[in-house]
């Protein structure tokens, strides 16, 4: 009798805990939206670049949580259209710290979080064009790009960060060397390349050429012997 009694308590134990798990999770208790993104970069002109899962080549646009915490992108904007900053509401993405989330721009209008996204519009290729990232109040512009020049095929278009480090390729007056190569030249475009046996540049003359000598011909007459 007392290991009946025990076993209708485990019983009751285990539906208490089993209905405690099933309970959906509250809105506090999911991911917050994050504070601050940006958009890092988008192409207009996708030619040879990624596809989606439609084996298409569509545009799409790089979104980076610059919150420095984890969160997600839920109730934030994208669009191309300055008249209409809420086109295109982006669902709760899970987006790391410091994370990047890409965006295809295929007019597909795909919101599923656990699959591809895709916004309602695509970007403008040609010179002139509006893409902006706008916070989940519909009024605030994280990012935008106006009036961008025109875009390249398989070429990204983007901004800066203000960390980013300047690098020199070439100095003033730095003296160049080419070849003219019979074949393909391997690594030539790395830092460590040698190109010892490369030619030097000419250099700039500083002073006019010497004349050249001058010649002159004397005309021989037609049918008779030459002039002596």
């Amino acid at each position: 009798m007392p290991e009946l009694i025990l076993s209708q308590h485990l019983r009751a134990f285990a539906l208490v805990v089993s209905s405690i798990a099933l309970l959906p999770l509250s809105p506090s208790a999911r991911a917050a939206a994050i504070t601050s993104a940006k958009i890092t970069e988008f192409v207009a002109k996708n030619r040879d670049g990624i596809v989606d899962e439609d084996g298409d080549q569509s545009d799409w646009l790089e979104i980076w949580n610059a919150s420095g915490v984890a969160g997600d992108l839920g109730g934030w904007h994208l669009t191309d259209d300055p008249a209409n900053l809420k086109k295109w509401t982006l669902p709760a993405i899970p987006i790391t710290t410091g994370g990047y989330v890409v965006i295809f721009a295929s007019g597909k209008d795909r919101k599923d979080p656990t699959g591809e996204l895709h916004a309602n519009f695509r970007i403008q290729s040609d010179a002139g064009g509006y893409l902006a990232l706008v916070k989940p109040d519909g009024v605030t512009i994280a990012t935008v790009f106006k009036d961008y020049p025109k875009q390249f095929a398989d070429t990204a278009y983007g901004l800066g960060f203000d960390t980013e480090t300047p690098l020199t390729f070439l100095v003033a007056g730095a003296q160049a060397k080419w070849h003219v190569p019979t074949g393909p030249v391997a690594g030539w475009m790395e830092a460590q390349f040698d190109d010892a046996a490369w030619s030097a540049g000419a250099q700039r003359r500083t002073t006019p050429p010497p004349p050249r000598p001058r010649t002159t011909t004397i005309p021989q007459p037609r049918g008779g012997p030459s002039p002596r």
